[in-house]
């Protein structure tokens, strides 16, 4: 079974206008397969493009075929009416329940919460597969219609009459039964149209011809999908590479063969100069040569030099030790004459101490210094002595301490000549020389001085002879020495060109050997490379190949949404062709009693989407302007209920289900509607209405206005209050007061009967004031009692009566049409007969009342109302202000 979105997909697909491309048509049938999948995702986060992306990914190379149309064993042409529903565990119902239906009228009564919801769904989800509800809230269909506490959910069955007389279950088809039922939500989305966008009001007709569901899977559609396809990995870089590592090898066999050729160029020459045959000779030969050089160089083995400058090094550090050692022992005899006067400088301490009591005066002696004219008494003036004497020894004190420095720097630049002494005797050792006496000896005595402090002899040091003796030693060793090591130089370069001639060799030698492998591998790489450029090159042009596939599948998915769009947007308009006559006359019959300049002479509905409703009003020169600029909301909701009648009554369709019908329209036309659904000779004559309400007084009125002939088919369906959790219960109960009062004489209950006889009056009393109304536009004149200013029912039927009587004097032609209607009015409220009075003793309760007579009340009931209902209802009419009598 299809959906209503695939069947629209489905059309869209085999629509020749919708001009698609091969690829374009492929991406289609992938979309109308997966519908469900695709449906169950949205535009948020790319997830619908995601699913999409992974659906042409899975079929872009199979063949895909729209599945088979299937057609019912009937039509909606062959299916009469609706005869059953059977439902369980569905929304609100727990139990098994059956609904009969009535062949022509069904009304259904119940408050709010008592399950007409679920009655009307259930009968939507058999004709249609879906519940309009659940898709306008995004719901899945299975969690929405799955009771609460039952945990389940049960496909509802619906029967219906075929035209053969027999009773068939009615399988889902949406395409058929889209406009059976009404649904409040769908007017009132259009009624809200008039401040929209034209965008907006495009979707809000969608909305009311039943597109909103598609118009939702339609935008979910991203305008491209590229960055979502998978494209394949077109190798480039794994090209490169492998042209790099080609290049590379092909490098580094060409260097490697010209390294070979420049090795046994090298060989070559080697083999000419030396004069060999081959290889193996000419390195026999370079071995042999190297034996024998190197024999005579060890032969010739070089001493070392001893260096000149080293002993002339020496010689100045003995010469300056010396002169500072000299120094030193002049200081030390100073000093130890001045440590052998110490006495005497106590002494001159101890004379300059009396001074500063005796400054004249002997300290010794006690005789005085200096005459009075300032020359010397005694020989020498002891304060000035013991100050000189004071002043020697400080001298001392100095030449000491600075000897003291003295004598550390001659330790130090002993060890230093000592130091210099071993590296000389060590230059003698190592060139072979015997060893210098005096050198020795010297070395001997420093030793002795360092370790037991044993002075220096002077006779140890190197005098000037020994110096010169030295000299001549070291010139003539390095002199002798200089001969030999010419002559090794010789034989070491010799021996050096041999190695190098050699080493050449060698290396031309393992090049030219070594390349053989390193060639093979090399050759080996270049192929593998070039059979692997060869083979990422076919994948790669099989993976280009396939990106402009997917690039052509991403373009044409572009494509396809675009007209895939346009043709969602002509879809409403679509809907609407044809239309326009049905949907006027459907709207003026909803606004008869509106004023005549509110009803229109002209209705254009839009057949572009760049269109909008246009209408003329019925007055004079009226302009073809926007519905939706001028029209109240209340007569948007008419004008958006008489496109969906329209639309029923086009696709000839059995029977309409009108579902909260108070609630959809406004109070000034829902009396208009009730007519229009009754009236036996109006445009829906042949139509069964199942009707829901809640309003309980419209109930009424739809039952009060069908002709008494008709009533018996009014199926009446009353749900129950209930509690919560509690499940859904009905009642067929009529509320039609002709019918209840039959059935309650028929049950000898005359009271009841009566009570129902007065309240028909009432409804007959209003059925003729809407005749005088549509007949003279006049209001009537009544007299009310202050103290209950509510008109009589008995007043009004006598006011209208005797205006009746009054205004068609004269008149014979419209006297006879509504002559039945005064006679029995007559009767009825002529103050000598019993009715009226019975009428009032079965409305009001008296004490000591007589019995009702049976004869009277059956006489009231059939001879005078039923005769009233049925002219009022279904004979008499207004045409052009004038009585007429309705062909029936």
């Amino acid at each position: 079974m299809l959906t209503n979105n695939q069947m629209i997909l489905r059309n869209f697909i085999e629509n020749p206008k919708s001009g698609l491309n091969e690829l374009e048509l492929k991406l289609a049938k992938i979309i109308f397969v997966n519908h469900d999948k695709i449906e169950s995702t949205s535009y948020y986060r790319g997830m619908r493009q995601k699913e999409i992306a992974h659906l042409i990914k899975l079929n872009h190379n199979k063949t895909l075929d729209l599945p088979l149309k299937t057609s019912n064993d009937y039509t909606s042409k062959e299916i009469q009416n609706l005869t059953r529903l059977t439902v369980m565990s569905f929304r609100g119902f727990q139990n098994k329940q059956i609904f009969r239906f009535g062949n022509r009228f069904n009304f259904v009564y119940g408050r709010n919460g008592t399950g007409k919801s679920s009655f009307v769904e259930a009968i939507e989800y058999s004709l249609m597969g879906n519940i309009q509800e659940a898709k306008y809230k995004r719901i899945d269909i299975n969690k929405y219609t799955k009771n609460i506490y039952t945990k389940n959910a049960v496909t509802p069955k619906l029967y219906g009459m075929s035209n053969n007389g027999k009773e068939v279950e009615i399988s889902p088809d949406t395409e058929k039964y889209n406009f059976s039922v009404i649904e409040r939500n769908r007017i009132d989305n259009f009624s809200r149209m008039s401040a929209e966008t034209n965008s907006v009001q495009q979707q809000r007709l969608a909305a009311l011809v039943g597109l909103d569901s598609w118009n939702t899977f339609v935008n979910s559609f991203s305008k491209e999908i590229d960055t979502y396809l998978v494209y394949e990995n077109e190798l480039t870089d794994e090209i490169q590479a492998a042209k790099k590592d080609l290049a590379v090898s092909e490098k580094s066999l060409i260097a490697s063969e010209n390294t070979v050729k420049e090795s046994k160029s090298i060989l070559k020459g080697f083999l000419n100069e030396f004069q060999k045959d081959d290889l193996k000779q000419l390195s026999d030969s370079f071995t042999e040569k190297k034996a024998k050089l190197s024999t005579e160089l060890s032969k010739n083995e070089t001493l070392p030099l001893i260096s000149p400058d080293l002993f002339a090094s020496l010689n100045t550090m003995q010469a300056k030790f010396l002169n500072a050692q000299k120094i030193y022992h002049e200081n030390t005899s100073k000093i130890n004459h001045y440590k052998n006067d110490l006495s005497l400088v106590e002494l001159a301490k101890a004379v300059l101490s009396q001074k500063a009591h005796h400054s004249n005066v002997c300290p010794a002696c006690l005789t005085s210094i200096k005459n009075e004219d300032g020359s010397l008494n005694v020989a020498v003036d002891p304060y000035e002595n013991a100050q000189k004497i004071q002043a020697q020894f400080l001298d001392a004190t100095n030449i000491e301490a600075s000897n003291s420095k003295l004598r550390s720097q001659l330790e130090n630049e002993l060890r230093g000549f000592y130091g210099s002494l071993q590296k000389l005797l060590n230059q003698f050792e190592n060139s072979g020389l015997h060893p210098i006496n005096k050198l020795t000896a010297l070395s001997d005595a420093i030793d002795a001085f360092f370790g037991e402090k044993i002075a220096i002899p002077e006779s140890a040091w190197l005098s000037p002879s020994v110096i010169h003796e030295i000299n001549d030693i070291i010139k003539k060793h390095n002199c002798d020495l200089g001969k030999s090591t010419s002559k090794k130089n010789v034989l070491q370069t010799t021996l050096n060109q041999i190695n190098q001639n050699q080493g050449s060799f060698n290396t031309a030698k393992k090049s030219v050997e070594a390349s053989k492998p390193i060639q093979k591998n090399l050759r080996d790489s270049i192929e593998a490379s070039k059979q692997l450029i060869v083979n990422l090159s076919e994948k790669a042009q099989i993976a280009i190949n396939k990106n402009k596939s997917t690039k052509k599948i991403s373009k044409a998915y572009e494509t396809l949404i675009i007209k895939l769009k346009n043709y969602t947007e002509s879809l409403p308009n679509k809907e609407l062709v044809d239309l326009n006559q049905l949907t006027l006359k459907i709207y003026n019959l909803i606004n008869k009693y509106d004023f005549k300049g509110e009803q229109i002479t002209e209705l254009k509905l839009p057949l572009l989407p760049t269109q909008v409703i246009q209408i003329k009003f019925n007055v004079p020169d009226s302009p073809l302007i926007n519905a939706l600029d001028v029209l109240s909301e209340g007569h948007i909701r008419v004008l958006g209920l008489s496109i969906l009648l329209a639309k029923a009554l086009k696709q000839e369709l059995p029977f309409i289900i009108f579902d909260d019908v108070v609630n959809a329209i406004d109070d000034d036309h829902r009396k208009a509607i009730a007519e229009i659904i009754t009236d036996s000779e109006g445009i829906f004559s042949g139509i069964q209405w199942i009707v829901t309400t809640h309003g309980q007084e419209f109930a009424k009125q739809l039952i009060s206005n069908t002709p008494n002939s008709l009533r018996k088919g009014i199926k009446e369906i009353t749900f129950k209050e209930k509690n919560l959790g509690a499940d859904i219960h009905y009642i067929d109960k009529t509320q039609n007061y002709l019918l209840l009062a039959q059935q309650k004489l028929k049950d000898d209950d005359i009271r009841g009967c009566l009570a129902d006889c007065r309240r028909e009056a009432e409804v007959l009393m209003i059925k003729l004031w809407n005749i005088y109304n549509k007949r003279f536009n006049q209001r009537i004149s009544l007299e009310v009692n202050p103290s209950n200013p509510i008109p009589e029912t008995r007043n009004v039927f006598d006011v209208l009566r005797s205006s009746f009587k009054k205004k068609l004097k004269g008149n014979d032609a419209e006297l006879t049409v509504l002559g039945t209607v005064l006679s029995k009015l007559d009767t009825l409220l002529d103050g000598g007969g019993t009715s009226w009075f019975l009428l009032n003793k079965g409305t009001h309760e008296e004490e000591n009342a007589e019995q009702h007579d049976r004869v009277d009340t059956e006489q009231i009931l059939n001879q005078l109302l039923v005769p009233l209902d049925e002219e009022l209802t279904t004979k008499i009419g207004v045409k052009g202000a004038v009585l007429v009598r309705k062909v029936v």
